[in-house]
């Protein structure tokens, strides 16, 4: 991105905040901040007016992103390369949008800091075993990790520990609310890394998970002092039959385009591939272990800083940075 590139900023958010700080004290134009995603003016004609050379988007997900579409949309039909951080228009305009994607800059709506979708693209997974397991919530991360740390939170202290850093979904106030909306976001970015990384003939969106939903009973469960449990997407091409015995609550198994998908609050044995991918406090992680028999596999693991604001900024920035390269 050139030190003198026209800036648009969508978002009036904590993340739009930050990104807005971030820019001005690189010394760059921020030409317009719209932070009312409702805006009045139709963006192509804010788009005519200020010729941004390039706009962010940081906006939350309503509904299933429309209003994310659209203006993702308006900027493809200008020729503007976007960023963005919100995972609705992604998970459920995925086939709309997908012959678009080298025009957006979409990184950091899985795995916040990580790369995970860049390090993902980056295999070659033609006729071999491939498990990828990964922990793409931060905000899950931290609240089992505060859980568990010896200061001896309750589950619902730990949930407010997350909402005081800024870590969970908007709208969401006690702890049975925060975790079911984390698990939405779960769903949307389970669509977005299927989509990027391993979809053929089809895309999926949330609609095809169906619902993730907890309960009291099922908060309570995973809230036990002896038990550390975490919230882990899979994909594998072939089957994994070894962890019903630990795993507390399947909310979604499919099989589509010959990948099994799995998201599930998994209980971490130790020592097992799970327990050595733990991260620790907001970090997500990613491993992708090749090969059937355990004397042939080789397993790669990618750890970086996930939930919160810092991180989903650097990664805007890094996809902003390649885009206008390309």
């Amino acid at each position: 991105m050139k030190k003198d590139a026209k800036i648009i900023i969508i978002g009036g958010g904590q993340i739009a905040t930050h990104l807005k700080d971030r820019l001005e004290n690189q010394g760059r134009l921020v030409a317009l901040t719209i932070a009312n995603s409702k805006n009045e003016t139709p963006f192509a004609e804010e788009i005519a007016t200020y010729r941004p050379d390039i706009v962010f988007l940081a906006i939350s997900t309503k509904d299933k992103g429309e209003a994310a579409k659209k203006y993702i949309e308006d900027c493809i039909e200008a020729r503007i390369p976007i960023v963005t951080c919100e995972k609705g228009s992604l998970a459920y305009h995925a086939d709309e949008l997908r012959p678009f994607m080298h025009r957006i800059g979409f990184s950091a709506t899985v795995g916040g800091g990580t790369g995970m979708l860049r390090y993902l693209k980056g295999f070659r997974f033609d006729n071999k075993k491939v498990e990828i397991n990964a922990m793409p919530n931060g905000t899950f991360n931290f609240i089992f990790d505060e859980f568990r740390s010896g200061r001896q939170r309750t589950p619902e202290q730990a949930c407010q520990v997350a909402r005081s850093r800024g870590y969970v979904e908007p709208g969401a106030v006690d702890a049975l609310s925060i975790m079911n909306n984390e698990l939405d976001d779960v769903r949307m970015k389970t669509c977005v890394l299927f989509n990027r990384v391993l979809a053929a003939r089809r895309v999926i969106t949330p609609d095809d998970l169906g619902p993730l939903k907890l309960d009291r009973e099922d908060l309570r469960g995973l809230f036990i002092d002896e038990v550390d449990y975490r919230m882990v997407v899979t994909f594998s091409n072939y089957e994994l039959g070894m962890r019903q015995e630990y795993c507390r609550k399947k909310l979604v198994l499919r099989d589509i385009d010959g990948w099994h998908i799995s998201v599930s609050f998994l209980q971490i044995l130790y020592p097992t591939r799970l327990s050595s991918m733990l991260p620790k406090g907001a970090d997500n992680v990613v491993s992708v272990t090749v090969g059937e028999e355990p004397n042939s596999q080789e397993t790669y693991t990618l750890t970086g800083p996930g939930a919160g604001c810092r991180p989903t900024v650097s990664a805007m920035l890094a996809d902003a940075d390649e885009l206008c390269r390309g």
